[in-house]
């Protein structure tokens, strides 16, 4: 599924911001051959061959929005951890909305989450309050989902709802779809555990003969169907 929004079939302007890849944006292009779809990132990863009506543009989401046109859906999707002020980010997309438009945000909080104690006492929850403290004490904390519901009320969107949903850490749930999810999400931990390296030596200093061994326990404890872990989303 693209987006949770009612989009409507005759959309005609969308805009997808931190749209890394674009892959999010070409789909969506694809699917809606009569919109316009713009992506916008800082790195110009995204491919050349994309469908005519789709374009990208480098663009940091965190300066002032001067779009030219007003836009009927807004895409805004796993930016944990990209800004430093993401009210501002919907405020801006709140301009640049179309009357009738959305804004559809979807993303994750840390620290993980969990139904039963099978979490608790773990290296892979204390990997997880680590990286928010990290996040925190370079002022992107990673629970700012949490708030994205109450931010856009104040800043004045109308019917706006939230959505949870549980997505967990490995396949460890009975349901196909959730160890489907699990799959997935566990192999994008695994590729983080690499990155949060550089977090706890720069940002909590801790020692290097700490943190590899720490992060490879955590790795171990990723794998551990025991552990009934999700990330809210």
């Amino acid at each position: 599924m693209l987006q949770l929004a009612p989009v409507p079939a005759t959309v005609q302007n969308v805009l997808d911001v931190t749209t890394g890849t674009g892959i999010w944006a070409i789909e969506f292009a694809q699917r809606y051959p009569q919109a316009s779809v713009t992506g916008t990132d800082l790195s110009p990863i995204q491919p050349g061959y994309v469908p005519a009506n789709c374009q990208f543009e480098i663009d940091d989401a965190e300066d002032e929005w001067v779009f030219s046109t007003k836009f009927d859906f807004i895409h805004i999707r796993a930016v944990m951890t990209c800004f430093a002020n993401p009210r501002f980010v919907i405020e801006q997309a709140y301009r640049t909305c179309a009357p009738g438009g959305y804004l559809e945000m979807q993303d994750g909080a840390f620290p993980l989450h969990c139904h039963d104690n099978s979490l608790e006492g773990t290296l892979l929850d204390a990997w997880a309050k680590s990286g928010h403290e990290a996040g925190t004490k370079v002022g992107r904390p990673w629970n700012n989902a949490v708030n994205y519901k109450r931010w856009m009320e104040d800043i004045g969107f109308e019917d706006v709802k939230e959505k949870i949903f549980e997505v967990p850490t490995n396949p460890w749930p009975k349901r196909r779809r959730a160890k489907e999810l699990g799959i997935w999400f566990n192999a994008d931990l695994s590729e983080s555990l690499s990155a949060s390296k550089v977090l706890l030596l720069k940002i909590l200093e801790w020692p290097l003969e700490k943190v590899e061994p720490f992060l490879e326990e955590v790795r171990i404890d990723l794998s551990k169907k025991e552990i009934h872990a999700y990330m809210p989303m």
